[in-house]
C-alpha cells in the first residue's frame, strides 16, 4: 500500500498542475463577466473608496515573480543535470500559472473600479492548490535535491503571499462603508478623474473628455472634438450609454432594456419564419462542423501520399467537403434561408419606428432636432446589423476556435495548447490596446480628410464671394494647409495600422514557429504523422480570422450599442397627448369654444399660460393680439391638442376635448399657418393631401376659392408642377393660397387662421383675404394677427400679455378702453393717445389722422384728374370749412406702415357700400371732412378690415366727387360681393399744408377674417 502513495500522490499533482491555472482562470472570467453584466457602478464606487491597489499589486506581482522564479530554476536545472528532463505536466503548471497572474494582474491595472470577488476568489483557488501541493511535494514525494529544495522555497514563498493577499481581499469586502459625501471624509484636493467624471470603471466606453484630452495633444485647438459635429455625435452617443448604464445599474439590465426590439428581429407570430431561423442555425452548426472536417481531411490525403496509398477516395472526400462549405452550397441555402429574416427584422424596426414617431406628440417634435429623429428612425439598419454579428460572426468565430484549440490540445498534447493560449492572449491584448491607440489617430484623420474636403466644396462653391473680396489667395492658402494638415494625420494613422498588423504577423509567426516544432519534433519520433502536420498550417491559417476579429469585437459592438441605443431612446419616448380610454369621437353641434379657467406650461418652473377664461358662440370669429410670446400661438396649441392644459379645460360643444379621440377633434378644425410646410409633390397631390381621395373637381373648386386656380394653370405643368422642398419654387402668397384651398377642400367645422397673411403683398394679400371670407363663412373662426387692421370686424378682440387675457372686447370697446389695445392699434396706424380716439363707426368720429396699413400700388392716378371726373354743377353740401376739424401735421415713424389719406367717395358708392357691408364682421359710418377750408368733400370711410379694390390706373374707373341731393357719379364702380372700398394714399404732408391738390391715389386690399 506504501508504494501506491506515491503515485497516487504524482498523479494527484499531475492532476493539479494540469487542472488549478485552468480552474483559476476559468473563474475568474466567468466571475468578472457576472460582475461586469450584474455589479452596478455605485456599488463599485463604494468599494473602489478604500482601494489598496498599490499593495494588491505589489503582492499580485510577487506571485507571478514567483512562478518566473520557478521557471528559471528549472530552466538552470535542464540546462546542469543533463539527463533530467522536467515533467510536461510541471512545465505546462508554470508556463500556465504564470500567464493566469500576469492576466489578474493587468485586469486590476486595467480597471479602476474594479469587481473584486473574482480576484479573491482566484486568490482563494490558488492558495489552496498551492498548499496541497506544497504537502504532496514535501510528505509523498520527498524530493530533498538542491533544486528541489530551492523551488520548495519559492513555493513556500508564494503561499505566504496568497495568505496575505486573500486576507487583504476579505479585509476590503468586509470593510465598513461610509458614504463618499460625508465632508469628514473628502480631500482638500478633489481628484480630477472623479470630479470630472474622467475615471474608467469596469467594463465603461472612454469618457469623452479624455477624447477631447488626448487630441488636444496631437493636434491644434481648432481640430478638438468639439468643432468636429461627428465627434460631438459620438460623444453624445457615449454620453447615451453611460446614462442608462447609471440608470439601470448594470450592464445586464442594461443589455435587457434592448428585449423591445425581439418582436422585431424574432418573428413572433409567423411560424414559417421560425423554421427559417432554425435552419439558419443548422447551417452555422454546419458550417463550423466542416471547418473542422476539411483540414482534418487534407491530413487524411497527405498521409495517403506518404503512405503510397490511394488518394483519390480522400481527395474526393476532401473536394466534397470544400464544395459543401462554398457559398454554392451551405453558403447559398443561409443566404436563401436569412434574407426573408433580414428584411422582415428592417421593415418591422423601420415602420415601427416611424409609426412610433408619428404617434408622439408635439413637445417631443419641438424639443428635437429633426435629423437626430432621422438618423434614429434609421437606426433599425444597426439593430439587424448587430443581431447578424452576434449570430454570424460571434457565435461561429467562437466556436471555430475553441474547436481549433481543443482539437490541436487533443493532437499535439498540453504544449500546443499552451503555444495557442500564450499567442491567443499576446494577440489579443496587443491588437486591442494598438487599435485603441490608432483609434484616436484615425479620428484626427477624418476630421482632417473632412475639413479638407470641406474647404475645397466651400471655396468653389463661394467664388464669387472671395473674388468680391479679393481673398482668392487665401482661400488657396487655406486649403493647402487641410492638405497637408491631412497627409500628416494619413501618415500618423496608417503608421499605427502598420503597427498593428506587424504585432499581429509577428504574434502569430512566433506561435506558429513553436507550434511548428512541436509538430516537427513530435512527427521525426513517429508520435505524429505528417498530415497532422499539414492540419497544423491549416488550423493555424484559420486562427487569425477569429483572433482578428475578438480584437475589435468590442469596440464594434459597442459602436452598434451607441447605434441602437439611439433607437432605443426614440422607443422609450412615450407620447403626452393620448386618448383616455373608452373616449369617444367629438360630437359637432354648433361649434361652441369655451376655455374654462385654462392654466399651461412647457417648463413646470414657468407658467406660459394662467387663467385664461373665453367662450366663443357658434359661427362667430375671435381674433387674438398681442405681443410676441404672449402665448397667443400656445392658445391655438391647446385648441388642436397639441399639448394638453395643465389646469382647467377647454370644451367643444360642451365636451372636454380630453374626453374625445384626438383624430375625431382634428378632423373638425382646419388650421392655416403663417408658413404653410408643403411636399416635395405635385401641386394636386399636396391639395389633395388635406382630404385624402378627393376627385379632381373637388380640388378645383377649391383652388377657385381660394383664387389660386388660374395661377396654378399658368404654371408649365399646370397641377402637376412639383413645388420642390418645403414649396420652395412657390411665392409666399401661393404657398397660403394653398394652404387655404387645403382648408377649403377639408370642409373643418371650425377655422384657425394663425398670421395667415404676414408675408405678403397688398395686391396677394386682397386675394388671400378674398379667400377667407369664402372659407371661414358660417364657420367658428379663431384669428392671431399683428396687423390690427385685419381683425377689425372680429366678433370678439382678445389682447393676451405674459399669458394673460388683460383686455377683451370688440375693437370699439378696446379702443375707447384706452389700454394695451389702443397703445398697438396707435403704434400701427399712427394715432396719438391723447387725441380723440372714438370708434370709426361713431358720429362723434370726425379725426381724420387714423390710417390703415395698406401699401403703395403702381397703379397711380392725381387728385385733379379725379376731380375733373366729377360734376359739381350741382350745390355742394359739405360742412362749413369753420366747422371742419384741423388736420394737423403728423411726422411719419420709421416703423410705421405707409400713410393712407382718404379718397373720393360718392353717395351712391357710400349707399351700395352699405348694403354690400350687411353680413360682414361689422358697418362703418361716412365721415365727411374739409381740408383747410376747401368746399371739396373726401369720404373717409373707416370700415376696418372690409376689402378694398385699388383705383384703376385707367382715367376711367376714378371716381369723382358727388353731389350730396342727386346722388350722381360720372364714373360709377359697381362693388364686389364682399363689400369692397377704395382708398387713396398720398403723402401726409401735402394735406397738412395745403400746398397741393394732387395726390397719388392706390388701394388695397384688407379683410377682416385674417
Amino acid at each position: 500500500m506504501d508504494s501506491t502513495r506515491p503515485h497516487q500522490a504524482t498523479l494527484a499533482v499531475e492532476v493539479l498542475h494540469y487542472g488549478y491555472p485552468a480552474l483559476s482562470l476559468l473563474y475568474f472570467i466567468f466571475t468578472s463577466t457576472l460582475g461586469f453584466c450584474t455589479t452596478s457602478a455605485a456599488a463599485k464606487k463604494k468599494d473602489g473608496q478604500y482601494d489598496k491597489r498599490r499593495a494588491l499589486l505589489s503582492l499580485m506581482v510577487l506571485v507571478v515573480g514567483t512562478y518566473a522564479a520557478n521557471s528559471v530554476n528549472i530552466l538552470i536545472r535542464t540546462l546542469v543535470d543533463r539527463p533530467w528532463a522536467a515533467e510536461q505536466h510541471e512545465t505546462v503548471y508554470l508556463v500556465s500559472s504564470f500567464l493566469t497572474w500576469l492576466i489578474l494582474t493587468s485586469a486590476l491595472l486595467e480597471f479602476e473600479l474594479p469587481v473584486w470577488y473574482p480576484h479573491y476568489g482566484a486568490s482563494a483557488i490558488a492558495a489552496v492548490s498551492e498548499i496541497t501541493l506544497f504537502i504532496l511535494s514535501n510528505i509523498f514525494l520527498r524530493k530533498y535535491g538542491l533544486f528541489d529544495l530551492i523551488s520548495l522555497s519559492i513555493q513556500g514563498v508564494r503561499i505566504c503571499t496568497l495568505v496575505i493577499l486573500l486576507s487583504f481581499y476579505i479585509t476590503l469586502g468586509n470593510r465598513k462603508s461610509f458614504d463618499e459625501d460625508d465632508e469628514e471624509r473628502q480631500s482638500l484636493l478633489p481628484d480630477n478623474s472623479k470630479a470630472n467624471g474622467n475615471g474608467a470603471s469596469y467594463g465603461a466606453t472612454t469618457n469623452s473628455s479624455e477624447t477631447a484630452n488626448d487630441n488636444s495633444k496631437d493636434g491644434s485647438s481648432s481640430d478638438s472634438d468639439e468643432d468636429d459635429v461627428y465627434s460631438k455625435r459620438r460623444n453624445k452617443a457615449q454620453e447615451r450609454v453611460q446614462k442608462r448604464l447609471a440608470t439601470d445599474g448594470n450592464w445586464w439590465a442594461y443589455v435587457k432594456g434592448f428585449s423591445i426590439f425581439i418582436p422585431h428581429v424574432w418573428p413572433v407570430h409567423d411560424r414559417a419564419m421560425q423554421l427559417r431561423a432554425v435552419a439558419v442555425g443548422a447551417c452555422l452548426l454546419t458550417g463550423n462542423f466542416l471547418n473542422i472536417m476539411i483540414p482534418r481531411q487534407l491530413g487524411v490525403v497527405t498521409d495517403a501520399l506518404v503512405k503510397g496509398n490511394s488518394p483519390w477516395f480522400a481527395a474526393t472526400v476532401y473536394a466534397s467537403l470544400t464544395f459543401l462549405n462554398s457559398g454554392s452550397c451551405i453558403g447559398w441555402v443561409q443566404f436563401w434561408l436569412w434574407r426573408p429574416l433580414e428584411q422582415y427584422a428592417e421593415q418591422s424596426l423601420s415602420t415601427a419606428s416611424h409609426q412610433h414617431v408619428m404617434s408622439l406628440s408635439s413637445d417631443f417634435h419641438e424639443g428635437k432636432d429633426s435629423a437626430d429623429i432621422h438618423r434614429a428612425v434609421n437606426q433599425g439598419q444597426s439593430v439587424t446589423k448587430l443581431v447578424e454579428m452576434m449570430i454570424f460572426e460571434v457565435m461561429p468565430m467562437m466556436i471555430d476556435l475553441s474547436a481549433v484549440c481543443i482539437y490541436l490540445n487533443y493532437l499535439f498534447g498540453p504544449y500546443m495548447g499552451l503555444i495557442l493560449a500564450v499567442t491567443s492572449l499576446v494577440f489579443v491584448y496587443c491588437t486591442a490596446k494598438l487599435v485603441s491607440l490608432a483609434t484616436n489617430k484615425r479620428r484626427q484623420y477624418m476630421k482632417s480628410y473632412r475639413k479638407e474636403w470641406l474647404s475645397v466644396y466651400t471655396s468653389i462653391d463661394n467664388w464669387r464671394t472671395a473674388s468680391y473680396f479679393n481673398n482668392i489667395p487665401y482661400e488657396e492658402n487655406r486649403y493647402s494647409t487641410n492638405v497637408k494638415n491631412r497627409l500628416r494625420r494619413e501618415k500618423d494613422y496608417r503608421l499605427g495600422i502598420f503597427l498593428v498588423g506587424a504585432v499581429q504577423i509577428f504574434a502569430l509567426t512566433v506561435g506558429l514557429v513553436g507550434a511548428c516544432f512541436l509538430a516537427i519534433y513530435q512527427v521525426m519520433r513517429n508520435e505524429r504523422s505528417p498530415g497532422d502536420f499539414v492540419i497544423l498550417l491549416t488550423y493555424w491559417a484559420q486562427l487569425r480570422g477569429p483572433l482578428t476579429f475578438f480584437s475589435n469585437a468590442y469596440k464594434k459592438i459597442s459602436e452598434a450599442l451607441m447605434d441602437a441605443e439611439h433607437l432605443l431612446e426614440l422607443f422609450r419616448a412615450k407620447p403626452t397627448v393620448v386618448d383616455k380610454e373608452n373616449a369617444q369621437p367629438l360630437v359637432f353641434k354648433k361649434g361652441e369654444v369655451v376655455f374654462d379657467d385654462v392654466h399651461f406650461h412647457y417648463e413646470a418652473r414657468k407658467e406660459t399660460l394662467r387663467d385664461i377664461s373665453f367662450s366663443v358662440p357658434g359661427g362667430s370669429t375671435i381674433a387674438l393680439v398681442g405681443e410676441t410670446g404672449s402665448g397667443k400661438s400656445t392658445i391655438l396649441k391647446l385648441l388642436d391638442r397639441f399639448y394638453d392644459v395643465t389646469g382647467g379645460s377647454i370644451k367643444i360643444d360642451g365636451q372636454d376635448i380630453r374626453d374625445v379621440t384626438v383624430t375625431s377633434l382634428r378632423d373638425k378644425i382646419g388650421v392655416v399657418p403663417q408658413d404653410p410646410d408643403l411636399f416635395n409633390e405635385s401641386i394636386l397631390n399636396n391639395i389633395r393631401y388635406a382630404k385624402l381621395g378627393s376627385s379632381i373637381e373637388d380640388v378645383y373648386e377649391a383652388c377657385k376659392a381660394a383664387a389660386i386656380h388660374d395661377k396654378i394653370l399658368s404654371f408649365p405643368d399646370g397641377y402637376l408642377s412639383v413645388v420642390g422642398s418645403h414649396g420652395v419654387r412657390l411665392s409666399g402668397g401661393e404657398k397660403q393660397r394653398i394652404a387655404i384651398a387645403r382648408a377649403i377642400l377639408k370642409r373643418p367645422e371650425i377655422i384657425v387662421l394663425d398670421e395667415a397673411t404676414s408675408a405678403v403683398d397688398s395686391a396677394t394679400e386682397q386675394l388671400i383675404q378674398d379667400a377667407f371670407r369664402e372659407l371661414c363663412r358660417g364657420r367658428t373662426t379663431f384669428i392671431v394677427a399683428h396687423r390690427l387692421s385685419t381683425i377689425m370686424r372680429a366678433d370678439r378682440i382678445l389682447v393676451i400679455k405674459d399669458g394673460e387675457i388683460i383686455e377683451n372686447g370688440s375693437h370699439d370697446e378696446l379702443i375707447h378702453a384706452k389700454g394695451k389695445y389702443t397703445d398697438l392699434w396707435s403704434k400701427q396706424l399712427l394715432v396719438k393717445p391723447g387725441e380723440s380716439l372714438s370708434s370709426p363707426g361713431s358720429p362723434k368720429n370726425s379725426d381724420p389722422t387714423i390710417v390703415t396699413d395698406v401699401q403703395k400700388q403702381k397703379g397711380t392716378t392725381t387728385l385733379a384728374a379725379a376731380l375733373q371726373k366729377t360734376d359739381h354743377s350741382e350745390k355742394d353740401c359739405s360742412v362749413a370749412p369753420t366747422d371742419g376739424p384741423k388736420v394737423k401735421k403728423t411726422k411719419l415713424k420709421a416703423d410705421s406702415p405707409e400713410f393712407v389719406p382718404v379718397r373720393l367717395r360718392t353717395a351712391t358708392q357710400e349707399q351700395n357700400q352699405s348694403s354690400e357691408s350687411n353680413g360682414t364682421f361689422g358697418s362703418g359710418s361716412l365721415h365727411d371732412t374739409q381740408i383747410q377750408g376747401e368746399s371739396k368733400v373726401f369720404s373717409n370711410d373707416f370700415h376696418g378690415t372690409a376689402e378694398t379694390n385699388a383705383l384703376s390706373e385707367r382715367p376711367g374707373n376714378v371716381s369723382g366727387v358727388d353731389d350730396c341731393e342727386g346722388g350722381r357719379s360720372s364714373a360709377k364702380r359697381p362693388l364686389s360681393r364682399y363689400g369692397r372700398r377704395n382708398h387713396t394714399k398720398s403723402d401726409p404732408a401735402s394735406y397738412a399744408n395745403g400746398s397741393s391738390n394732387e395726390t397719388e391715389a392706390s388701394g388695397s386690399g384688407i379683410n377682416s377674417s385674417e
